[in-house]
């Protein structure tokens, strides 16, 4: 089998089981108000507007804002933190900046990957709607 019948047979094996090439839509969870368990137990709740973010963990006492720029209908980006209540384990300089990318779309929420300019390792994780 050559090359171009292998991945016309894959192409139409994927679509076949309903598992490939599905387009990501971003777009249905760009607001809103999310949940994402942190630890066993301990949950956040993230209130998203197109320009601004809003991170509580309600166990802790916890509240920060982040301003928010979108770069493209499946990243945006999240600076200027400031913490409303409560403590953040680290203080945010002038400048700091996080990066989200949705990857993985469903209706219940996404998976995410962010990093930043602050710190090497990348976090994954997946937030949900809130109900």
């Amino acid at each position: 089998m050559n090359i171009r019948n292998f991945l016309c047979c894959s192409l139409v094996a994927g679509f076949a089981s309903g598992c490939a090439f599905r387009p990501v839509d971003c777009a249905s969870h760009r607001t809103g108000r999310f949940q994402e368990e942190l630890l066993p137990g301990l949950w956040s709740v993230v209130l998203r507007s197109d320009s601004d973010q809003v991170e509580q963990i309600p166990a802790e006492g916890y509240e920060a804002r982040y301003g928010l720029r979108w770069k493209n209908v499946c990243t945006y980006q999240l600076f200027d933190k400031v913490v409303v209540q409560g403590t953040s384990a680290r203080t945010s300089a002038p400048g700091d900046t996080i990066t989200v990318t949705m990857l993985g779309v469903d209706r219940k929420g996404f998976r995410y990957i962010a990093s930043s300019n602050y710190a090497d390792q990348v976090l994954d994780g997946r937030q949900d709607r809130h109900r």
